[in-house]
Parts: C-alpha cells; structure tokens; sequence
C-alpha cells in the first residue's frame, strides 16, 4: 500500500523488460477504465486524448526515455479522489531467431490518499485516541448536571408541597382550594 497526503507527487513504479522496445504502456483504475486511462502510451507517442480528466496535467513518465525499462509515472499533487488501485500494463515486441515474441508485464499499485491524522478508512488513527477521553469527559459532566437538576427541581417541588401543607393546617384555603393570604 502507497500511502500519501493530498498535495503530494506520489511515484507509481512499474518495471518493463530493459532489452525490448515498449509497443504499449497503459495505467488505468480499473474502476475507472470505461472512461479512460490514467496514462497511455503506444507506438513511441504519448496519447493524452485517452487519458481521463481527472488525471490530464498531473501524470507524467519519470523517465521519458524509458531507460532500462523504467517506466515509472509520478501521480502530481494527489487528492483524496486518487485513492485507489492502479494497474500498469506493458506490452513489447522483439524479434528473435524464431519470430517475434510478446511480453506483457503488469504491475498493481494500491493508493491512498488521505489527510493527516486518518489512515485509508478514514477513522482516526492511534495518535487521536485523545478525543474518545474528552468525549466521555463531555458526557460525563452532562449527565452529572442532568442529575445535579433532577435533585434541584425535586427538592423545590417537596418545598412547595410542605408550604401548601403549612397553609392549610393553618385554615388558609380559598373557595377554589387554592392556597390564599388572609389580609
């Protein structure tokens, strides 16, 4: 797993054969691939009109020469849409003794992008674990004052109670019932 911070150039190292010539280099998302290429090359050009727009600009062969069978991209300046799996494909074509022969190299990297303080899933990682502290904190003192106000509230309603019950014994009630001063 390639992992990587958004604004980052990230390397997606693929390695062809170093003595046959490149015929097709392709990198794609296979789950983007209906709608295009990441980068692809053929026949000694570069052919940006397949390349999807997501990517246009931002990807580029480290060596453009493709020495060695280098054929490397660097993904610029990622994004967390760039998370994914890409696939690099290479095809060569040399002739022998008998024919020609095809080789088919192909390479999968797996990439994620993400902001500091999350892995690939997106949850917190170790480091974060403060939170979940004063989280609990928080609720605990919510519940401390939820508590704290019952009481409060009970003990005014027992008060009010032993006041009418005051009253009464004292022969101070209304027509209504309802508790009354004698002036």
């Amino acid at each position: 797993m390639l992992r990587a911070r958004p604004g980052e150039d990230v390397l997606l190292q693929c390695q062809g054969p170093r003595d046959s010539p490149i015929t097709l280099l392709e990198w794609i998302r296979p789950d983007l691939r209906a709608h295009g290429h990441v980068f692809f090359y053929r026949n000694n050009q570069l052919y940006k009109n397949y390349q999807l727009p997501l990517f246009r600009g931002r990807v580029e062969l480290r060596d453009k020469s493709m020495k060695d069978g280098d054929v490397a991209v660097i993904l610029r300046n990622v994004n967390v849409k760039d998370t994914g799996t890409y696939v690099c494909r290479i095809i060569t074509n040399r002739m022998e003794l008998n024919g020609r022969t095809q080789t088919v190299v192909m390479s999968v990297i797996n990439l994620s992008v993400s902001y500091p303080g999350n892995n690939a899933g997106g949850h917190m990682v170790r480091g974060n674990q403060g939170l979940g502290l004063i989280v609990g904190l928080i609720v605990g003192v919510l519940i401390v004052v939820g508590i704290a106000s019952s009481f409060c509230v009970n003990l005014l309603k027992a008060k009010r109670r032993t006041q009418r019950t005051s009253r009464r014994s004292s022969g101070e009630m209304s027509c209504d019932g309802e508790d009354s001063q004698v002036v």
